[in-house]
């Protein structure tokens, strides 16, 4: 069969190319193509049908568009298309699909790619750069609406096919609605992966199941987002970089300006991480840069402004215009090749008047075009836009009550064509041409036809997607647009009972894209999905419902003013005990526990009464119980009592390793608050047996966070800076305000040690960790700008260290007393301001929250140094007497000895901090010992 068919392809000018499953796939126009290449493919169909039907049992299949060339592989939509027609056709037959059926009856109408050497020749090159470095390459293709990007890239990925065969393509665009929706370019991507022709170890990597969260499906419920979130970035890293070690690769992702800030850091993380030949080509609107400035600033990444194009250039655009209205077109497209094609189309279509009396907006062009198609295809055209830029002709006909419009006739007019692929399965999918066509399209339904056409195809999507989860996002966006509050009134007045279904479908799927979006860490997006579901409810039992899963949100993205406010209404609203209990119990103890994320530490009254209702209202044995007690461990050390030790044991019964690890870490700060070092660390470390069991990445970078008080006490400086490191590791892949803590924390140790130079070192990672959290509450933000402004002043820079001073002021902490207090003491020590230095050792210590850690450690050392250098005998002869051998006891011995002048105790000091390894406090004490 193939010989025969061989010789009738090359008497027509085609070729034959590698196909899967068997069976012949021969293409026209590659890598040349001709004005009849569709009419030539037809009659080839027919000619092996009459040749070979009679003996061999043959189906034919016969489309048309844009193809990749992979060496002797094709792919692309046609080559889909095709596929599918011939999984319906029976022996014998031909079947021609709608487009090669249009391009055969006519010569396809395309704009000439003109004013764009420069551009392609940039993109030639850094792709070039890319195979002969073999590392990854970003560049971003910006400009304006219309202005070409789309094209370019298109061309490009043309151009490569003949420059370099070897390179996989593949394309994937970010859409401009919904919430929950982040990954989806990388979503298409992953589907052209996974249909490409792979290696077995590559094709290993793309089933990961971890990936699917890109397609916004749900992975094991166990997860914690945060866990998930760190798997999802390293699964891609590995993907891709399977893929670019076997050949040159291309990823390009449209639209890049509706992308959420999730993706972008994802496609950062690829362009860094990546160890091969890929090139990351982006095209986005100059937005990008607004809400993303630092996009594209680092070594290998580019960024390539395309312009409009000039009057000389644009000329040929409108050569088919009538000449005395070329001038015309010319001047109000301003260059623009989307508006010079839309204005040249309506020109071919037949309207001269409308032409010459275009209006200076493209919606008003574009709307004229519209207008001018038949009444059917016009509702079809608004019916598909309310659907979105990608769109499947079932689900319009199912919109115009099972009328089918001609899709040809909307592809002719170039409004839609074919898309590369098809969900749900077995429905072929179309798109708009230009995603500003669909904005218009859908600005000319009136806002009721618009409302019951979005519940319609809400409807329609429920009963054909075939995996619900994935869809979720895209069910909860239609559904809340059919009955949000500014429109309901107007659309549903008259259908009350189909508004009602709407309304409480409109809940369900905000609620459960609202999950999937924060199980996916993409908590912004969850959020938004639960407000607009606390629009829509109005049950009691609802809203509570809703209000605690907002407070779950804020408080995974430290903001304590939204958590808080949240969690207040659920209380407001709740009637069963039980659930009141829980309420409680929880706003107790993620406020005790992120005592840090406030602006305005809570008063401590505030946080008394919940946990005194917490206790009260839960049964003994409840989670709820477990951890109000936890709380009250946290937030109350010193007066905790038996609290966290029968929370520890309940944790055990229940066997939750979660509660357990966090009633052995609240047990023993209560033991490190009471001075008994030793064995609060051996509960610390107790919880490392558990690593195994914690999904939670946060959780378990506070495993590795807590023992570093009793580290500190013993004078483990090595242990405490290798558990800091480790701590900062894992924080590193989580949120920025992970982040924060992670450089705090190795500041911190080294503020202990003394250790300024090495704090110096760490100031610019402080200070870039501090700008890119400066929105979210943490007084570790401010903290961690003291601790650089007090090693810069004691390395002479004091200039340097009072600018770092003004930063964390104008951050306006309020209500941390001595953790903000203790760096601005020791500063006013080395200014000599005795003033400052009196008033902040006037004021009291805080009796609730912050006990944990090392800072009281830093309080303590900085306080009896103060109090030596102000004379005040009699509060250091009150103070209680230190551990021996423990973090304080030299800090004492050289405060006492100073007062006293006692040269004793001061040597008994400078042994003390030697053994410790606090080096430069025993160089200061010498110094005394010599004055």
């Amino acid at each position: 069969m193939r010989t025969a068919a061989a010789v009738e392809v090359q008497a027509r000018g085609g070729s034959i190319h590698a196909a899967t499953g068997g069976g012949i796939l021969v293409a026209f126009g590659v890598p040349a193509s001709q004005e009849d290449d569709a009419s030539r493919a037809i009659e080839l169909a027919h000619v092996l049908r009459a040749q070979l039907a009679p003996t061999i049992p043959v189906r034919i299949a016969v489309e048309t568009g844009e193809v990749m060339v992979r060496e002797r592989h094709l792919s692309g939509a046609p080559v889909l298309t095709a596929t599918r027609m011939l999984h319906g056709a029976e022996s014998g037959q031909v079947l021609v699909g709608e487009r090669a059926s249009a391009v055969a009856e006519r010569r396809a109408r395309l704009s000439p790619f003109v004013g764009r050497a420069t551009e392609l020749g940039a993109l030639s090159f850094a792709a070039s750069r890319v195979r002969k470095e073999c590392r990854p390459q970003l560049v971003t293709i910006i400009g304006d609406a219309g202005v070409g990007k789309s094209r370019l890239a298109r061309e490009f990925e043309a151009l490569l096919a003949d420059e370099a065969p070897g390179v996989r393509t593949f394309v994937g665009r970010c859409l401009s609605y919904g919430r929950g929706l982040t990954y989806r370019a990388l979503g298409e991507v992953l589907r052209a992966i996974r249909a490409d022709e792979i290696e077995n170890a590559v094709e290993r990597l793309a089933e990961r199941e971890i990936l699917n969260l890109t397609l916004g499906l749900e992975v094991a419920d166990e997860l914690h987002p945060l866990a998930a979130l760190d798997q999802l970035r390293a699964g891609w890293v590995e993907l891709v970089a399977g893929i670019v070690r076997q050949r040159p690769a291309v990823i390009a992702i449209e639209d890049l300006h509706w992308a959420q800030n999730d993706l972008l850091d994802l496609v950062e993380q690829l362009a860094r991480d990546v160890d091969g030949p890929l090139m990351l080509l982006c095209t986005a609107r100059p937005e990008l840069l607004d809400a993303r400035p630092s996009w594209g600033r680092w070594r290998d990444a580019n960024t390539l402004w395309l312009e409009p194009l000039a009057t000389r250039e644009a000329a040929p655009l409108v050569r088919a215009v009538p000449a005395h209205l070329r001038d015309v077109v010319l001047q109000r497209a301003e260059g623009n090749p989307f508006f010079l094609e839309e204005l040249v189309a309506q020109v071919d279509e037949g309207d001269v008047v409308a032409a010459t009396a275009i209006p200076d907006s493209i919606h008003a062009v574009l709307a004229a075009r519209i207008d001018q198609l038949p009444p059917l295809e016009k509702q079809a055209l608004q019916a598909a836009s309310v659907i979105g830029r990608g769109f499947w002709r079932e689900a319009v006909e199912s919109l115009l009550g099972g009328v089918r419009p001609s899709f040809s006739l909307l592809e002719e007019r170039e409004f839609i064509r074919p898309r590369p692929r098809s969900s749900p399965e077995a429905m072929d999918e179309l798109i708009f041409k230009h995603a500003l066509t669909c904005e218009v399209a859908y600005a000319t339904l009136p806002i009721a036809m618009r409302a019951r056409l979005h519940a319609g195809f809400a409807r329609w999507l429920e009963e054909f997607a075939g995996e619900a989860d994935e869809h979720a996002s895209l069910l909860a966006h239609h559904y809340y647009m059919a009955v949000r509050p500014e429109s309901a009134d107007l659309a549903w007045q008259d259908r009350p009972e189909e508004y009602e279904q709407a309304r409480r479908d409109a809940i369900v799927w905000l609620q459960r894209a609202a999950e999937l979006a924060v199980a996916r860490y993409e908590i912004d997006d969850g959020v938004a999905l639960i407000e607009q579901a606390l629009e829509l409810e109005c049950d009691s039992t609802g809203l509570v419902q809703l209000w605690r899963a907002l407070g779950r949100a804020n408080a995974l993205k430290y903001d304590g003013e939204q958590y808080w406010i949240s969690m207040q209404r659920a209380i407001e609203l709740c009637t069963d005990r039980v659930a009141l209990a829980e309420l409680y119990a929880e706003l107790a103890f993620e406020t005790a526990t992120r005592a840090g994320m406030w602006r305005q530490r809570p008063e401590r009254e505030t946080v008394d009464g919940w946990i005194a209702q917490a206790l009260e209202l839960s049964e003994p044995g409840s989670r709820a119980r477990v951890k109000a007690q936890l709380a009250l461990a946290h937030w109350n050390p010193e007066g905790a009592g038996d609290a966290p030790r029968e929370a520890a044991e309940v944790a055990e019964r229940i066997g939750d390793p979660v509660l357990r690890s966090y009633a052995y870490d609240a047990w023993g700060i209560t033991l490190f608050v009471h001075g008994r070092f030793d064995q609060g660390y051996e509960l610390e470390k107790r919880r490392f047996g558990l690593l195994d069991q914690i999904a939670d990445p946060e959780h378990v970078a506070d495993i590795y966070y807590a023992p570093i008080t009793a580290s500190v006490w013993r004078g483990d400086f090595d242990e405490a800076r290798q558990l800091a490191r480790k701590h900062d590791e894992i924080s590193r892949a989580l949120t920025p305000h992970h982040r924060i803590h992670g450089i705090a924390v190795l500041l911190e140790v080294e503020e202990l040690a003394g250790d300024w130079d090495a704090i110096a070192a760490h100031q610019a990672t402080a200070e870039q960790r501090v700008a890119d959290n400066v929105n979210t509450p943490c007084v570790r933000n401010a903290r961690s700008l003291l601790v650089c402004a007090l090693a810069n002043a004691h390395l002479g820079r004091d200039q340097e260290a009072q600018r770092l001073e003004r930063c964390a002021d104008e951050m306006q902490m309020r209500g941390f007393g001595h953790v903000l207090e203790t760096p601005r003491l020791r500063l006013a020590l080395l200014r000599g301001d005795v003033d400052q230095a009196n008033r902040l050792l006037d004021k009291p210590l805080p009796d609730r929250g912050w006990h944990r850690g090392w800072i009281l450690l830093c309080t303590h050392a900085a306080r009896l140094d103060a109090l030596a250098a102000l004379g005040r005998r009699q509060d250091l002869e009150a103070w209680d007497a230190a551990e021996p051998g423990s973090y304080l006891e030299p800090f004492l011995l050289r405060a006492l000895g100073t007062v006293r002048c006692d040269q004793t105790l001061v040597q008994r000091a400078i042994d003390c901090f030697e053994r410790l390894g606090l080096h430069w406090h025993a160089s200061q004490t010498r110094l005394l010992v010599v004055s």
